[in-house]
């Protein structure tokens, strides 16, 4: 295996020259090549060459590297990347490669390392969301990439909570008391909601709210499946915007034209923070107002029509509105519901609105 050489490391593109001047004022005083230096040096005495690549927590995350007697960048660009080892904690070359479709020749890091102030690539699925918001989003630190703002201000503030919980938990669609009565298991830990979904929950395929199914919105959105993170913080950033649902019967391109959502709001944490009021529809195919006027003797104050309609839906033919009949979708494509299996229907499968949503949603 050759040695590090100038032509090589440039040839690389895992030097960020001023980077490495900034950070090595030896170097820039005496008026040194950075790429010479760092060739013949720097990379010998574990100096960085860029900010995702740190050489001392490169040998000890990889201890083949000291066994093979290279410096890390070299062991790196020969072995480590192929490998899919992490230069640094806040670089995945594994889980970059597979998100961004790149091939197999060239580096991932490099890549990252040319694009990262575009807003569209992330070093990691752990800071996925960070170029999306703001002030990351809208003011990279005079010059700084969104990625390296951030862990400056979470190393500046002690701040210990994730970019996702902080997201997720101003976003309004954790819903604590749902999310800690259905996993009560949760609740037995003493875990934070918020904190408990965003490291375990949505792996575990966990419900944040009762109208965002995790498990649907993974299959139905490849792209947020492939990369690997968090389903409701790729909704709050990219899902609603583009018109995909939560659940099959939320449709939030529709609700926010109906309810004039004012920009920069959530249609989804609009309407669960308005659904008990029994003013609102998730999907035009409800009619509130209507089925109110039907069913409003069974539902009591306070409680969400819609919620009443998807339980009494899956057995009984309870229209949603005059649009759509539940009689003649359950005859053409459902059956009858058996009285002895009841207790394992859900809605998703047996009340015949949902199933009929299901069908007509790409």
């Amino acid at each position: 295996m050759d040695g590090l050489s100038r032509d090589g490391l440039l040839a690389s593109g895992l030097l960020d020259a001023a980077w490495y001047l900034a950070g090595n004022p030896d170097v820039a005083s005496a008026g040194m090549d950075p790429a010479g230096h760092y060739a013949e040096i720097g990379c010998h005495e574990d100096r960085g060459p860029n900010p995702y690549f740190d050489p001392s927590w490169y040998r000890r995350a990889n201890p083949s590297c000291t066994e093979a007697g290279l410096p890390p960048l070299l062991h790196y660009l020969h072995v480590g990347e192929r490998l899919g080892y992490r230069p640094a904690p806040h670089f995945d070359p594994a889980w970059y490669r597979l998100a961004y479709a790149l091939g197999p020749s060239g580096s991932a890091l490099a890549h990252f390392l040319a694009h990262r102030h575009s807003g569209r690539y992330a070093p990691c699925a752990e800071l996925f969301a960070v170029a999306l918001i703001a002030p990351y989003r809208d003011d990279p630190a005079r010059g700084e990439d969104p990625f390296l703002h951030y862990l400056r201000d979470e190393q500046a503030t002690g701040r210990n909570v994730s970019c996702d919980a902080m997201l997720v938990g101003a976003s309004g669609l954790l819903d604590a008391n749902y999310y800690l009565i259905q996993g009560g298991d949760v609740l037995a830990a003493g875990f934070d909601a918020v904190e408990h979904f965003c490291l375990h929950g949505w792996r575990e395929r966990r419900r944040p709210n009762v109208y965002f199914d995790t498990g649907w919105y993974l299959r139905t959105n490849p792209d947020a499946d492939r990369l690997g993170v968090n389903p409701l913080v790729h909704y709050i950033l990219l899902g609603e915007a583009a018109g995909r649902r939560p659940v099959p019967y939320f449709d939030p391109a529709w609700y926010r034209r109906t309810y004039r959502v004012r920009r920069g709001r959530s249609a989804l944490a609009h309407f669960l923070a308005r659904r008990r009021g029994q003013t609102v529809s998730p999907t035009p195919l409800f009619d509130v107002g209507w089925y109110i006027a039907r069913h409003g003797s069974e539902l009591g104050p306070y409680t969400d029509p819609f919620s009443h309609f998807l339980e009494a839906g899956m057995s009984r033919d309870i229209d949603p509105g005059p649009a759509f009949s539940m009689r003649d979708y359950r005859r053409r494509h459902l059956g009858r519901p058996s009285r002895a299996f009841r207790h394992l229907m859900t809605p998703e499968r047996d009340n015949p609105l949902v199933a009929y949503l299901c069908a007509e949603y790409r």
